[in-house]
């Protein structure tokens, strides 16, 4: 397995897990506490953790880089089937 294929199954294991557990830091992206948190009506917005909002923008990175990377290596590898 060379090393490309290698991170691209690393980073989906990283994912896999990902899906199967929740990733908070109990802060909204707002700086308010989570726990704590004004009401929506009064402070304007829904409350979102930012952890969990971080993670999953991380998540989405990851997931693009590596579908590029696969894309590279099939496009790389029918190139030196001659196709």
């Amino acid at each position: 397995m060379d090393q490309l294929a290698a991170m691209a199954k690393a980073g989906q294991s990283l994912l896999d897990c990902l899906a199967q557990c929740s990733v908070e830091s109990g802060v909204c992206c707002c700086g308010d506490d989570m726990a704590k948190h004004s009401n929506p009506m009064n402070c304007g917005h829904s409350p979102v953790d930012s952890g969990a909002y971080y993670t999953e923008l991380a998540a989405d990175k990851l997931r693009a880089l590596i579908a590029g990377a696969l894309d590279r290596q099939e496009a790389r590898l029918a190139e030196g089937r001659g196709a």
